[in-house]
């Protein structure tokens, strides 16, 4: 069940009298092996040659002590300590692979390094060769522990035992394993395939960031969930180690890097541009995986066409409905089963189409200020959901009549509609003055003009800079934002509710319409 490989540098056996192989610890053996054996080989890397050596302390006159373990680079600064065994022995110092003397190409004798350091002193020299050798039989008598299973233990079983005695330092994952597979079965690290992969750099950045790590763990862990599906599969990290997994992410890179670019492509186009501003990571795993299965390469405009409504149906149900706010995997996958199974010209029958089961929010859930949803700012799909509804009709800033799209998102603020000041003045509520239907956004600079004014302030000074009002009212509600209910000194006299509940009307139209898969 496993892929065996030879330890580096280490003795070559016949494979057919192999009894046993190592699940774990191979780089800690082999670099125990490359120094009791000094055979770092340094000629394909960038890696300076270096030797081993114990740093000792004599605890009396016949028995040593190790202190430490010195690596020193094998260069001309350090060549006398490493080519004259007195200077080494000066400074403490005595070679790790003198410790083994074994018939190794590159060890040396016990009895004559101790020799070129006592060259006219035999008796020092006897001296030191008997506490060198104490200190060498219990290096070569020591055990290395290790935990044993039988051949016949099962892949997953091992894997499992090599998880768990790897939990105390450094956690190793089902996606390091995969990982290594992977770069077993390709011949190509995974972390170099994500590193090239065929996506507009841009565009990786704005949806995962710019930390190439965090990158390079996020977009692995998706192709992986991608291909959880694709092999007819929950996409749960237990599953990323399977060896139908494993071959689909080596088999069918090539297309999951287009399926997982026309998603993002997708997503921009419904006015979502980047990370911070994705309601749900959901779709990214489930819409790349239906494009593969559901979309020929030669496939016809009409059939392209219907396939967008369906996604587009799939992702704003994903975004607004509760269907993942629990048991996401098992959800997702029951979906993707039903829509890749009926296929897109069916009926659509998955559970995340069932309105009865999960509902679209309406207008009165919208602007219920009793129990108001979270901003937008924050996790909650919802609320980023109805930020990104606000973009699609080509908001534009409400100073410089810019239109926000993919690159500038990042430069934009969210700003209080009816300012935080003035409501909280009015002895509103926190979550009510950071309801997602108060925001928009615009850039900073206009943020900071606008700053607390009343919004008909804001809207008057637009217009004293000589704007026709009709350019004003477009900019305003290119956001899906009640310009005369907006354009109000407070937010009194229920100016405020009458606002949220105007501005939930026309988010509800909008919602309705998405959630059939229709263009708003």
């Amino acid at each position: 069940p496993f892929d065996p490989h030879e330890l580096k540098d280490a003795p070559e056996i016949d494979p057919t009298v192999c009894q046993e192989m190592i699940l774990d610890g191979q780089q800690r053996l082999t670099a125990l092996w490359r120094t009791i054996t000094d055979s770092f080989d340094t000629s394909q890397t960038k890696e300076q040659p270096r030797r081993f050596f114990v740093k000792v302390e004599e605890e009396n006159r016949d028995t040593y002590s190790v202190n430490k373990i010195v690596c020193i680079p094998n260069s001309k600064n350090f060549s006398r300590i490493i080519q004259n065994p007195k200077v080494a022995f000066d400074k403490d110092l005595i070679p790790v692979n003198l410790l083994v003397e074994e018939n190794y190409p590159n060890t040396v004798s016990i009895t004559d390094w101790c020799d070129e350091v006592f060259p006219d002193n035999s008796p020092e020299s006897r001296r030191l060769e008997r506490k060198i050798r104490k200190l060498s039989d219990i290096i070569k008598s020591r055990n290395i522990a290790y935990f044993s299973l039988p051949s016949e233990t099962s892949r997953e079983d091992a894997i499992n035992a090599f998880i768990r005695t790897n939990e105390s330092s450094s956690k190793v994952s089902r996606f390091d394993i995969a990982v290594a597979e992977i770069e077993v079965k390709r011949q190509e690290p995974l972390r170099e395939m994500i590193k090239n992969i065929n996506i507009d750099a841009q565009r990786i950045n704005r949806f995962f960031g710019d930390d190439e790590e965090k990158q390079i763990s996020e977009i692995g862990e998706l192709v992986l969930r991608i291909s959880c599906l694709l092999a007819n599969k929950p996409p749960t990290d237990k599953h990323f180690i399977a060896g139908e997994v494993v071959n689909v992410v080596t088999n069918k890179w090539n297309e999951i890097e287009s399926a997982l670019d026309w998603t993002l492509d997708f997503l921009e186009k419904e006015s979502i541009f980047d990370k911070k501003r994705l309601p749900s990571v959901v779709p990214l795993r489930v819409v790349p995986a239906l494009y593969i299965l559901c979309v020929p390469p030669d496939s016809e405009p009409d059939k392209l066409a219907k396939f967008r409504k369906v996604v587009r149906k799939y992702c704003w149900l994903s975004f607004v409905t509760n269907r993942y706010e629990n048991q996401v995997n098992d959800r997702s996958w029951e979906d993707f089963k039903s829509i890749s199974t009926e296929g897109i010209f069916n009926k659509l029958t998955a559970p995340i189409f069932d309105i009865d089961e999960y509902p679209v929010p309406t207008r009165k859930v919208l602007s219920d200020l009793k129990h108001p949803l979270p901003r937008p700012s924050g996790r909650r799909a919802l609320s980023r959901a109805l930020l990104a509804i606000s973009l699609r009709s080509g908001a534009v800033d409400l100073a410089s009549d810019e239109k926000i799209d993919k690159d500038n998102i990042r430069d934009r603020q969210y700003h209080h509609l009816f300012p935080k000041a003035m409501l909280d003045d009015e002895g509103r509520d926190v979550s009510e003055v950071n309801h997602p239907l108060n925001f928009a956004l615009i850039s900073d600079t206009t943020n900071r003009k606008l700053a607390a004014s009343p919004p008909v302030d804001y809207l008057k000074k637009r217009l004293s800079l000589e704007f026709d009002i009709s350019d004003i009212k477009k900019r305003v509600e290119s956001h899906l934002i009640p310009f005369d209910k907006l354009n109000v000194e407070s937010g009194k006299k229920e100016n405020y509710e009458n606002f949220i509940i105007a501005r939930a009307e026309l988010f509800e139209r909008v919602l309705s319409s998405l959630c059939k898969g229709k263009q708003s």
